[in-house]
């Protein structure tokens, strides 16, 4: 009787552990995969940072790709989540981040991430990868954020700090994503 119990108690758990997988996968936040891109690309985990990306990137695009691109950066890291937009399966997230070059000086960019949703995983994605109606759902995720921060002058004030430390800054801006 208590052998039964015990297979019965032993089933539950692995249903209740594999159920759990797949709630951590729909629960995932465009945000979170922000922080995943960021930590991956500090941590030189380019596999993880590859996998981020949709399947026709993965295919054109290796880990030693990645690795060339960010060959001088020593750390990359969120400063401020500026903004968060989320319609069904599209979303866009605005951060502004600290990257510090091997030279060790930090260098301020605003940063826009653009994802799609399939099966449950959030993607970076891009206009030309979209549906029409997508593209449609995703430019009216953009000009929300603009109003939004429009309307936050906290926002705004660190957008200029951004901007600022960009113009004072030794070096040129340089695209990090």
């Amino acid at each position: 009787m208590y052998k039964n119990s015990y297979t019965i108690l032993l089933f539950s758990f692995l249903l209740l552990v594999g159920c759990s997988q797949n709630i951590v996968k729909y629960s995932e936040t465009p945000i979170n995969v922000v922080n995943t891109y960021y930590n991956s690309i500090s941590n030189e985990d380019y596999e993880t940072t590859l996998s981020l990306y949709p399947s026709s990137f993965q295919q054109i695009t290796k880990p030693s790709d990645l690795r060339q691109d960010f060959q001088e950066v020593k750390d990359i890291k969120i400063k401020k989540i500026i903004g968060s937009q989320i319609d069904n399966t599209l979303a866009h997230v605005l951060v502004s981040i600290e990257v510090t070059t091997m030279e060790d000086l930090q260098i301020y960019h605003i940063a826009q991430h653009d994802m799609k949703r399939t099966k449950g995983v959030w993607k970076f994605t891009t206009l030309d990868l979209l549906n029409k109606d997508e593209k449609t759902t995703l430019i009216s995720l953009w000009e929300t954020q603009k109003e939004n921060i429009k309307k936050n002058a906290t926002l705004q004030k660190h957008i200029e700090w951004v901007i600022a430390q960009q113009q004072t800054g030794l070096h040129e801006p340089r695209v990090v994503e």
